[in-house]
């Protein structure tokens, strides 16, 4: 039994020591693992820095490359800006240049010669003056060139207190006979002259032609005499034109609308004592010819070839009766009138109808019948007041009121407000 414990004991202390030996052993391979894994990770927090740090420093050059390329393109862009402002405005750069070393010593100039005359402040402020005058004047003579408006006033200011300052630099520094003082005087006047040559470089003397304000000049002639001849419509076309919206009508438009309210036609020229003029002559002529009123027209429109071979005229000639213009249909593009002899006896058409005979047919197309106007109405109606009575009324001066169209349409007319049927 001895021996058995002693022998367990033995034993539990080789296990004791063999497990001791494992545990240190365990506890190396623990240290040694938790190393490995701490320099790993220190290796792969470095490659990771590492890598950052080539990023960042990519991501730098990067950016300044681009930095780079922007301020080289704002430097070309403004090179090129300045190139360009250069090419366009050259002459205005050395106006400018020239400006201001004319105006500098014509100033000082001006100053020394009045201050003889007065204190110096007075002296300063009076060739400020002349030279600020000058220019405003320059500057406003510019801006009504550009406008294409007129610059007369402005050219006569700048030029007149260019001149003042010239003449005072002029008789300060020797006069006439002397050159200082010419080149004074020329110092006083260049700043100004070259700023003009400038202008009507860029501008001309003006954006409108000699025909353009020959135009312009015709147009105001025309509307000052409306407005003296016509003060009535004038004073409504004014009325129409200002209760329009902008620029939805023009003068013209306006001037026609209101000749229509005053005169009952848009027709220029016709009012309604001419128009009763008109018919009453019509109605004379047709008595003094012993026609009647509401026939057809003596002289035909259309001209038989025999009779235009017979007068030499070409074919498709139309002879127009000296009663009135071309009836519906006519065509007037190369039309003829069929002479008459210088001497003999009345020939062809004309001395036909005085004998009674209508050996020329008087051709013309029809025309499809259309409805009474009701100004139409109202305007033979106005014919017959002025003429004494509906009695009056023919086709002929029914015709020649409304302004020309077809006699079927002038008959009807007549006998429409004849019998009061009109509505």
């Amino acid at each position: 039994m001895s021996t058995n414990w002693r022998d367990e004991r033995r034993q539990d202390r080789l296990d004791a020591a063999e497990q001791a030996r494992e545990d240190k052993r365990l506890d190396t391979e623990l240290k040694l693992q938790a190393e490995a894994d701490r320099a790993e990770r220190q290796r792969q927090a470095d490659a990771d820095r590492a890598e950052q740090l080539r990023k960042d420093k990519r991501e730098a050059e990067a950016r300044a490359k681009r930095e780079r390329a922007e301020r080289a393109q704002r430097r070309g862009t403004q090179i090129a800006a300045a190139r360009g402002w250069l090419a366009a405005e050259a002459d205005t750069a050395f106006s400018v240049a020239l400006i201001l070393l004319s105006v500098i010593p014509a100033i000082a100039s001006q100053v020394g010669a009045l201050t003889g005359k007065t204190d110096p402040g007075s002296a300063t402020a009076l060739a400020l003056m002349l030279e600020l005058g000058a220019w405003s004047a320059t500057v406003g003579a510019s801006r009504a060139m550009k406008d294409g408006r007129p610059v007369g006033p402005y050219r006569v200011a700048m030029w007149a207190c260019a001149a003042i300052a010239a003449g005072i630099n002029v008789s300060h520094n020797g006069g006439f006979t002397d050159w200082f003082g010419l080149v004074m005087g020329a110092a006083s006047m260049a700043g100004v002259a070259f700023w003009e040559l400038r202008c009507v470089g860029r501008h001309g003397q003006s954006r409108r032609t000699k025909e353009e304000r020959a135009e312009e000049k015709a147009r105001r002639w025309h509307a000052k005499e409306r407005k003296a001849k016509h003060p009535d419509v004038w004073k409504t076309s004014v009325l129409i034109l200002a209760d329009a919206e902008y620029k939805a009508l023009s003068p013209e438009a306006a001037w026609i609308m209101a000749r229509e309210i005053h005169r009952g036609t848009t027709e220029a020229g016709l009012t309604p004592e001419l128009v009763t003029l008109r018919a009453r002559s019509k109605a004379r002529m047709a008595e003094a010819l012993g026609l009647d009123a509401d026939a057809e027209p003596l002289f035909p429109d259309t001209v038989p070839q025999a009779l235009l071979d017979e007068f030499g005229n070409t074919p498709g000639s139309v002879y127009r009766s000296p009663l009135g213009g071309p009836q519906d249909g006519d065509d007037d593009t190369g039309g003829t009138v069929l002479p008459r002899p210088s001497d003999g006896p009345p020939q062809g058409p004309a001395a036909l109808g005085r004998k009674g005979k209508r050996l020329i047919p008087n051709i013309r197309r029809k025309t499809p019948e259309r409805p009474l106007d009701p100004g139409h109405v109202k305007q033979i109606r106005t014919l017959a007041e002025a003429l004494g009575g509906k009695d009056k009324l023919s086709a002929r001066n029914v015709r020649e009121a409304i302004g020309g169209g077809s006699m079927e349409y002038a008959i009807r007319l007549r006998d429409a407000v004849k019998n009061d049927s009109a509505k």
